[in-house]
Formats: C-alpha cells, structure tokens, sequence
C-alpha cells in the first residue's frame, strides 16, 4: 500500500435529493466526517425545468429562486442537529444536472470523499435519481461511498469487506481508499482470527470461465486452461492476502466462474459484509469498460455500502 493511507480526510461530500434514502447516506457522511475530524458539506443540486413545456424565462427564474430558498431552508434543517453536536458542516445549493454538479461542487471544494444515495431501481424510476448516482461514480476523481435504500445505518466498524480484484491497480486503489476512509479496519486492534481483527474477502470472479461452462469442455479453445488460469489468479490473491495479514488482517482468497455482479453481491450477502471496496479501472480500455459497467450495477444491487474507486486518469493498455 501507499502513503496514500496516511493521508488525512478534511472534506466529506453529500449529495442529497431530500428522499429517505439521501438521508441514509446523510447518516454515514457525519459518521465519516466525525471519524476523521474533517468538514462535511451537504450538497443539494435544483434540477433544470422539466423538457415537456417551455414556460417563459421569466417563470424559469423565478421558480428557480423559489426552489434555491426552499432548499436553502430545509438543508438547514437537515445540518443542524448535527451542528449541534458539535459536528463542522456546512450547505450548499446549486442548479444543474445533478450528477454533473455534485461532481463539480465536491471538486471545487477539495472533497476526499462523495456519499450519495442510490435508490437501486431499474427502468423508468431508475433514471430519475439512480442515474445521478451512476454518473457520480463513473466521473467522481475521489472514492464515492454509495448507500442503499434498506442500509440499516452505519457500523462504528466495519466487520468485513470484500474487495472483488482483478489484480489491477485499480483494486489496489480500491483497498488502499478503504483502509484510508475506515482506519478502524487498520488492524492492530485485532490480532488475525481474534474476534478483534477485520475480515477480507479477496474475490477474483471468473466469467470467462462461465462462458464456456455450460457446453462442456471440450469446447473451450485450447488456449484457455482454466486450472492454470486459476492458479495463476490464486497466487496472486495469495500475494496480496500475505501482505494484509502481516498488517494484522484476516483474509480468504476466493476465485470462481461466474458473472460478476451477482457473485460479488451473493458473496457480500453470504459473509454479511459491511463494505464491498470496488475499483472501476482494470488491466486494459476494454477491462476498463466492463468495470465500470460492474461497478454501477453492483451499486444498484449490493445488499451493503459499495466504495468504488476511479483511478487516476491515464493512458491504459490496449486490449
């Protein structure tokens, strides 16, 4: 890991559309925001008017003021019983695409870390709040902490964590931003398998592997062998699960065939995780693109908060 991990949290970013579920994520942005000491600024961003009439400038204006002070009053409202207990925090009310200017206005303002909402929905409903939290995570420069809306609230310490990794750069990314924001997950407050030490599933899904499974071996092409492919991967696991237990970490290594959204959200389910830790960058532009798409449905599904990281932008590997 690197000295990325000592780097203090000052600022904590929420975004909020009022709903049950943004107060959710209120929730676990004070916990954040307490736990490192830092200032937390909550968001809330008055969508353009809708495209289905055109009313004159002037309506636009004015409706525009109206909703600012309307928000205005209620982020008031939201913040201050957490000011009251003693908690830095500061509104702010801007007007836009609410994706676009929640990513801005956590940029402008130096935020280590988004927490949004997402409401986990698909179709029509989806779109209208969901895609907000989709593009944040496929555009936000720091790590965005995503809450569902049956989220139970907060852990004083995350238990357990799985970290789905394809050997990337962008996992390591994803573990180090974990570590980072939880520190209580650091061990040293907990010896491996003492009920103190925090838990890792290194997961490493397969779904290569799954593409061929159900016509039988002898149509994989020979280039392809999976017992190699496999050891190779749980080497590798191994490697970075050494490292984590000589920080004091318990860890498993798990690698299987499958498609990876509902393997890595049934292996959350299954182990009860707190956290799943996601990295949205992989080996190569195509791998890059397949993360992303993973890392967004996993948000819409996941049974737990998703941190998903976006590594730095840079050229990549051609496929």
């Amino acid at each position: 890991m690197t000295s990325e991990i000592a780097a203090p949290v000052r600022t904590v970013f929420c975004a909020t559309d009022f709903s049950p579920t943004a107060d959710r994520a209120l929730a676990h942005a004070e916990a954040l925001a307490r736990r490192h000491g830092a200032r937390l600024f909550v968001a809330h961003v008055i969508e353009p008017w809708p495209t289905t009439t055109v009313p004159p400038i002037a309506v636009v204006d004015d409706t525009e003021r109206i909703l600012r002070a309307a928000a205005t009053r209620r982020l008031e409202t939201l913040v201050a019983p957490l000011a009251a207990r003693g908690l830095d925090v500061a509104t702010r009310v801007v007007a836009g695409g609410p994706g676009h200017e929640s990513v801005e206005l956590a940029r402008s303002l130096g935020a280590d870390v988004i927490v949004a909402g997402t409401h986990g929905r698909s179709g029509i409903a989806h779109l209208l709040y969901g895609s907000t939290a989709e593009y944040i995570v496929r555009r936000s420069p720091v790590p965005v902490l995503t809450i569902h809306p049956n989220d139970p609230g907060p852990q004083a310490r995350p238990q357990t964590m799985v970290l789905p990794s394809d050997l990337s750069p962008g996992a390591e990314r994803a573990l180090e931003a974990a570590v980072r924001l939880f520190p209580a997950l650091v061990a040293g407050e907990g010896a491996p398998g003492s009920v103190g030490a925090a838990r890792i599933v290194l997961l490493h899904v397969d779904e290569v592997a799954r593409y061929f499974e159900p016509y039988g071996e002898e149509v994989v092409p020979a280039y392809f062998d999976w017992e190699q492919r496999r050891k190779e991967v749980e080497r590798g696991l191994e490697a970075v699960a050494e490292r984590l237990r000589r920080s004091g970490f318990e860890v498993a290594c798990r690698v299987t065939a499958g498609t990876p959204v509902p393997v890595i959200c049934d292996v959350a389910r299954d182990e009860r995780a707190e956290l799943i830790a996601l990295g949205t960058h992989g080996h190569s532009a195509v791998m890059n693109f397949l993360m992303g798409r993973t890392a967004q449905r996993v948000v819409q599904h996941a049974p737990c908060p998703v941190l998903t990281v976006r590594a730095a932008d840079r050229p990549v590997t051609p496929p």
